[in-house]
């Protein structure tokens, strides 16, 4: 074998060796994101102090103007911190908003933190935890906080009856999915039921996303049918 042959050879085995080393980082990196993802999925904590809360005033501001305007409510949740941190929320109260966008309300003594909440439409729903305890676990009589909402989506289905006389009410059951942060992989979920009336139902305040929905109607009719949302409203008839 020649010098240049030898030169070869050692040039090809350092090449495989630092593809080597290159896949070996990219692999544990991608495990590190997903780990990290899975943590975010499998647990909604707190950032706010959590504790035997006292009770007192919450008070807030949406906006933008015309957001608060569409949206027009502002929900308060009890948040009963379980555990590894996650939250287990339970509704409080729903308070319309004012003109201006401010909204208060006169939270009860609970234990855990409060979840303040708004959207719908087409905002994005956005909330915040809050405490009516400082980090020296001091009651506070009351706190103040800004909900600022983003444009997003909202699915309407629209539901026509085959069967003359058949019942236009009912509900949709939805579970929607949506990607977000490094490589779109910190995913988030939600789920719920909305009602249908008159044949129509909506479900608002999503992020883009995809998802599945079921159609049931009071006589038990039923379809489940697959949807993507990329911007604004999208309306989706179907016969039952």
């Amino acid at each position: 074998m020649n010098e240049e042959s030898r030169n070869e050879g050692r040039e090809s085995r350092r090449l495989t060796s630092c593809i080597g080393v290159a896949i070996g980082i990219a692999v544990a990196l991608l495990a590190l994101v997903s780990l990290l993802a899975f943590l975010l999925l499998t647990s909604r904590g707190t950032s706010a102090v959590a504790g035997a809360q006292p009770g007192g005033r919450i008070t807030g501001h949406v906006t933008p103007l015309a957001a608060a305007h569409d949206v027009r409510e502002a929900q308060l949740f009890g948040g009963e911190v379980a555990e590894q941190g996650a939250l287990s929320l339970s509704p409080i109260a729903t308070v319309p908003l004012a003109p201006d966008g401010t909204f208060a309300f006169d939270a009860p003594p609970i234990d855990g933190v409060y979840l303040v909440e708004a959207g719908g439409g087409l905002w994005r729903a956005t909330s915040r935890d809050v405490s009516l305890l400082d980090e020296d676990g001091t009651s506070l009589a009351s706190v103040a906080v800004d909900l600022e909402l983003e444009r997003g989506c909202e699915l309407v289905v629209k539901v026509r009856r085959l069967r003359e006389g058949a019942p236009l009410s009912g509900q949709l059951e939805y579970d929607v999915r949506h990607s977000g942060g490094l490589f779109g992989l910190f995913a988030g979920s939600r789920g719920g039921i909305s009602s249908i009336h008159d044949g129509e139902g909506r479900v608002g305040g999503l992020p883009p996303c995809e998802g599945e929905v079921t159609v049931t109607m009071e006589d038990g009719a039923s379809q489940t049918f697959q949807f993507e949302l990329e911007s604004g409203r999208l309306e989706l008839g179907i016969d039952l």
